[in-house]
C-alpha cells in the first residue's frame, strides 16, 4: 500500500510557499544542504520541497524563518498577501505598490533588503 504522502496533491498554497522559500534561499545564500543540516535531513528531502513536489510543515518553516532572521508567522503572511495580490486585479493598488505585479515584487524585494541592511523592522 502507497505512503498517504506520495498520494496526497501538493496545493496551490504550499507550491506559493516552496517558491518564497526557494527565493529567499538564493537571496540569502543559503544552500539546499545547509538547509537540510538545520533541519537534520538529507539534500534530497529539501529539494522536493522547494520544488513544490512536498509540502513543508510549519515547523520547518519556522526553522527556515530563523536562518533568515525573520518568522514563519512573516514567512507565510508575505507569501498569504502576495496570492492575494495576485488575484486582484491589474490596475488595483494595494499596500502602496503601483498597478504592475512586477513593480510590486520588485518593491517588496527591496524591502527585505533594506531590512537587512539597517537591521530594521519594516512594521
Amino acid at each position: 500500500m502507497a505512503n498517504r504522502d506520495s498520494q496526497r496533491a501538493v496545493g496551490a498554497f504550499s507550491k506559493a510557499v516552496s517558491l518564497e522559500v526557494k527565493g529567499l534561499m538564493a537571496r540569502h545564500g543559503i544552500t539546499q544542504t545547509a538547509f537540510a543540516a538545520a533541519l537534520d535531513r538529507n539534500q534530497g528531502y529539501i529539494s522536493e520541497r522547494v520544488n513544490g513536489i512536498k509540502a513543508f510543515d510549519t515547523d520547518e518553516l519556522d526553522i527556515f524563518a530563523g536562518l533568515i532572521g525573520i518568522t514563519g508567522q512573516d514567512l507565510l503572511t508575505t507569501v498569504s498577501r502576495r496570492i492575494y495580490e495576485d488575484s486582484l486585479p491589474a490596475n488595483v493598488t494595494v499596500g502602496g505598490f503601483g498597478q504592475d505585479r512586477q513593480d510590486r515584487y520588485a518593491r517588496a524585494a527591496d524591502e527585505w533588503t533594506d531590512t537587512e541592511d539597517n537591521g530594521e523592522d519594516t512594521e
